[in-house]
Formats: structure tokens, sequence, C-alpha cells
């Protein structure tokens, strides 16, 4: 098994919380879509279940991959930080655009809407993504990239 280095250290850390997190609210949100529970800010979503435990097992993945050694684990934890912006992205997207429905529009449908009708758990785990992409961020840059790959 390779050493693992500190900054590998932090990003298997890093995927572990983040893999359980989502996992976590994943179950919750499988729950309260059986009605037999209200939680709240985690509306019951059969589609949120499943996005959901899908982005906690890519962490988890990474987590899993890191700890055996393997550097390649990295990927998965860049790949779910970047699933969790984009989910929470076309979440915050829904919001606005729920807003705009009730507020602008006055639609019958949103009469009785406010914000946190819409706060769901892809919006604020995309909070901790955030945060691994700001600490991470020259990962994720293209820099020293050419059209040729060299």
């Amino acid at each position: 098994m390779a050493e693992i280095d500190v900054e590998n250290e932090e990003k298997m850390t890093f995927g572990l919380a983040a893999g359980a997190l989502y996992v976590f609210f994943g179950i919750l949100q499988a729950l309260a879509s059986t009605g037999l529970v209200d939680i709240p800010l985690v509306p019951g979503n059969a589609i949120g279940v499943l996005v959901l435990v899908v982005i906690g097992a890519v962490f988890l993945f990474g987590y899993r991959e890191l700890k055996e050694g393997i550097p390649e684990g990295i990927a998965y934890i860049h790949v779910g930080i970047g699933l969790s912006l984009v989910f929470g992205i076309i979440y915050l997207l829904v919001m606005g655009a729920d807003a705009i429905s009730a507020y602008l529009i006055r639609s019958e449908d949103f009469e009785d809407w406010s914000i946190i009708d819409d706060v769901r758990p892809e919006l604020y785990l995309a909070l901790l993504s955030l945060i691994g992409l700001v600490k991470w961020r020259d990962e994720f840059s293209l820099k020293g990239i050419t059209i040729s790959g060299v």
C-alpha cells in the first residue's frame, strides 16, 4: 500500500465526510418519500434520493481508492464535487423559477409558496463541495493545457 500524503489524506477525509452526508440525506429523503415521516428541509422525492445516493457513492468510492493507496481516487472526489455543484445549481435555478412564478407572475399554483419550500439537501450539501472546489481550485484549472493536450 502506497504512503498517503497530507493532501490526499485531506481529500480522503473530505470524500468520506461528503459521501456519508450524501448517503445519510438520501436515506432521510427516502424516509420522507414514504410519507410516514416529515423531516424539515428534506422533502420526499424519489429522484432526489437517487441523486443523493449516486453522488455519495462517487465520494465514497474516491475515499476507498485513496485509502487503498490508489491516487486515481482523487478523480472520484473531483467528480463528486462537480456533480454536487451541478445539481446544486440546478436546484437553485428551480428555486429561482418558482420564486418568479410566485412573486412576479403570481401564479395560483404558487400562492402559498415560500423559499423554504424549495430548500433541499442538494442545495446545502453543494456548499460543502464549494469549499472543496475553493480549497483545491488549482486542480480544477485548465492552465497549461493546450489544444494538442501537451
